[in-house]
C-alpha cells in the first residue's frame, strides 16, 4: 500500500527582520553565494530562495547580480580579494 505523501508545508509571510532563515537568505544572497549553497543553510527551498531574493529586489538590474561577485566586478568582490591578496 502506498502511504500518502508528506502534506506540503503552509505559506507563511516573508519577513526579513525576524525570521532567522529569510535574514540568511538575503545576507548570503548578498555575498554572492548560489541558491544551492543558500538552500543548504537554510530551511528554504530553491523556489522559496528565488522568491526571497525577488522580493528584497537582489534580482533586479540596479542590484549587482551574483554572478557578478563570481566575476569579480561587485563591490563585495572588491573588498574580498583586497583581504585576500593581504594574506597571500
Amino acid at each position: 500500500m502506498i502511504s500518502d505523501p508528506t502534506p506540503p508545508a503552509t505559506p507563511r509571510r516573508v519577513d526579513f527582520l525576524n525570521d532567522v532563515d529569510d535574514h540568511t537568505c538575503i545576507f548570503l544572497a548578498s555575498l554572492g553565494f548560489s541558491t544551492r549553497y543558500i538552500c543548504k543553510r537554510t530551511d528554504l527551498s530553491e523556489s522559496q530562495v528565488l522568491y526571497r531574493l525577488k522580493k528584497a529586489g537582489l534580482t533586479s538590474a540596479n542590484h549587482a547580480s551574483r554572478s557578478d561577485f563570481r566575476n569579480g566586478e561587485s563591490p563585495m568582490a572588491v573588498v574580498v580579494l583586497g583581504q585576500v591578496r593581504e594574506v597571500a
